[in-house]
């Protein structure tokens, strides 16, 4: 509104300008028709002011072009910078939309969210542990019964072990000499004989003790009688 003011006022000084002038020029005019009838001196004197009035008019006239050129020169700028201004305006008006569509977007998904945790509840709290069992109660002792019969069956089976023979084994047997009948015992051989009997009965002692003793047909047998006789005490 102001830089169109601004661009009215010289058009209208303009136009009050002219038509001043306009009008001077016909009283100038009218003047001249009575100049003829005025006496000489007269009529210079009268010409020489308007001559000096046209001349002031003149200048102002060139003033009031000179300011209207300027006015003119500015309002140019001051348009091509409204126009500018137009456009950036339109620019901002445009990302405003923008903002104002992304910020119903916002609400329509705060809405939609909003609506999911209303139907789907929070999940509840996990239940606490339990708690654990308690201790078995203890067990009552458990009475074995004395089996008679098993324990002396088992004491006669341990002596009959101990009183078994022992057995002469392969190596025994290779370790020991055969005499043959023609030799003849000497009488230093007579004398050693008993230590000798009595050495190889303490070696098939001690073999017989560190060995175990091979089970008999009728060892065997008692074994298999204990264990039956168990089977049945239990």
């Amino acid at each position: 509104m102001q830089n169109q003011l601004s661009f009215e006022f010289p058009v209208f000084l303009f136009f009050v300008v002219s038509k001043g002038i306009t009008s001077l020029y016909q009283l100038y005019k009218e003047r001249n028709k009575k100049i003829t009838d005025c006496p000489r001196d007269t009529n210079c004197n009268i010409c020489n002011s308007y001559l000096s009035q046209v001349s002031k008019l003149a200048s102002t006239l060139d003033e009031l072009d000179t300011y209207i050129i300027n006015i003119k020169e500015a309002n140019e700028d001051k348009l091509e910078k409204l126009v500018l201004l137009h456009s950036e305006f339109n620019q901002l008006r445009q990302e405003l939309a923008q903002f104002k569509d992304f910020k119903k977007e916002l609400r329509e998904f705060k809405r939609q969210l909003d609506t999911k945790s209303a139907v789907f509840p929070p999940p509840p709290a996990p239940p606490p542990p339990p708690r654990p069992p308690p201790p078995p109660p203890p067990l009552p002792p458990l009475s074995i019964p004395h089996n008679n019969s098993k324990s002396a069956k088992v004491a006669a089976k341990k002596k009959s072990d101990e009183n078994a023979r022992p057995v002469i084994s392969l190596e025994d047997i290779l370790k020991v000499k055969l005499k043959k009948i023609s030799d003849r015992p000497s009488p230093v051989r007579h004398a050693t004989e008993p230590l000798v009997l009595t050495a190889l009965n303490q070696v098939r002692l001690s073999l017989a003790i560190s060995k175990p003793p091979t089970p008999t047909r009728r060892s065997l047998c008692e074994i298999e009688n204990c264990d039956f006789d168990s089977a049945d005490g239990i």
